[in-house]
């Protein structure tokens, strides 16, 4: 039986996901943890309902301000997707596949901001030839 809450521990990441959070220790660590900054924006209650019903989630630009070692934090936008990961037919985790994509949203955003809108960086997802893939996967328990 699936626990109410589940944790969501980084279990598996690859080096481009690591890379994306430079001097986080990720594994073995729940993602609200490891990257408090994602709570606030929802990132783990998306990851709750993925876990809960199985249905995979499409994000497309999610802008997060991610705290680095030295330095200001840097802006980063993640076109990314949630999907549940199944063993014997039941969830016991979720595989993440995440792109950074501010270098297309920067300049998008900028036009944007000289013309007074908040809509996202474009209607459409990136191709994903054009950027860097990473992938984690959490074990839920």
């Amino acid at each position: 039986m699936r626990a109410a809450r589940p944790e969501h521990r980084y279990e598996y990441t690859n080096a481009a996901y690591q890379a994306f959070f430079p001097g986080r220790e990720l594994i073995g660590r729940t993602v609200a943890e490891a990257l408090p900054e994602t709570v606030d924006s929802g990132v783990v209650d998306l990851l709750d309902n993925v876990y809960q019903t199985g249905e995979t989630y499409y994000g497309y630009e999610l802008p997060l301000l991610i705290a680095q070692p030295e330095g200001p934090p840097k802006q980063m936008y993640f076109t990314f997707t949630y999907q549940a990961y199944r063993e014997n037919g039941e969830i016991v985790g979720i595989s993440t596949f995440a792109y950074d994509v501010a270098r297309r949203c920067w300049p998008a955003r900028s036009a944007r901001r000289n013309a007074s809108s908040s809509t996202p960086c474009s209607g459409k997802p990136p191709p994903l030839s054009a950027f860097s893939a990473a992938m984690t996967w959490c074990l839920s328990w």
